[in-house]
């Protein structure tokens, strides 16, 4: 099994593909499109894939319900267990990317909730 983690944001969203490979996408309905077909075509296929994105008011419901729609495993993650599970470490610099990374982690650890 393998996650990928969304750090969402009202116009875009970063996706961290293998914990490393991280690509940034429109939050519109193409760039969702955008999004599954570069996993797809990635090898990242629904049955093996969790993907775990942070509650984000009402941005993350477009990406969460479309996914969810096309029978992706969608784990919606709590702000604040992130946010501590982020900053709990000896990083001090936040960025999207490294956002994304962690919240990967996440989401294989089996935190949030399955949409």
């Amino acid at each position: 099994m393998y996650a990928i983690e969304i750090d969402m944001s009202k116009d875009t969203f970063h996706a961290c593909f293998e914990g490393e490979i991280v690509q940034k996408f429109n939050n519109t309905n193409e760039g969702i499109e955008q999004f599954m077909t570069y996993a797809e075509e990635h090898g990242f296929t629904q049955k093996k894939i969790m993907i775990g994105v942070e509650a984000t008011g009402v941005y993350h419901l477009l990406f969460t319900i479309t996914l969810s729609d096309h029978d992706w495993d969608v784990s919606v993650i709590n702000p604040l267990e992130s946010h501590k599970f982020i900053t709990g470490g000896l990083r001090t610099v936040k960025t999207d990317r490294l956002d994304a990374i962690k919240i990967a982690e996440m989401a294989m650890l089996g935190k949030g909730y399955l949409f």
